[in-house]
This record gives structure tokens, sequence and C-alpha cells, in this order.
């Protein structure tokens, strides 16, 4: 969704958007277990900084 979605990326270059995407990320992947998952969270963390 963070990747993909206009709308989304149009708000995430704000602060308060970006930190609460950022939590939201940090909560799904406490209960992933599969690395892969987990890898790919921290891909679109990187990418929600980048912004």
């Amino acid at each position: 969704m963070f990747k993909d979605n206009e709308r989304a990326n149009g708000e995430l270059f704000q602060a308060k958007p970006s930190a609460k995407a950022k939590a939201l990320l940090d909560y799904i992947k406490d209960k992933l277990t599969i690395q892969a998952s987990i890898d790919e969270i921290d891909e679109i963390k990187g990418l929600i900084d980048d912004m």
C-alpha cells in the first residue's frame, strides 16, 4: 500500500503521516515470523524515510 498507492505516497512526505505509517509497520512487524516478510517491512520503512 505504501509503495504503490499514489494517495498514500502524497501524504508520507509529512512528518505526522510518516510517523504513523512507520508505527503501523512496526506493529505489523512485531507479529511476523517469516524473515522475508520482516525484510519487506524494513524495506518499506526505508522507502518512507527517503520521502
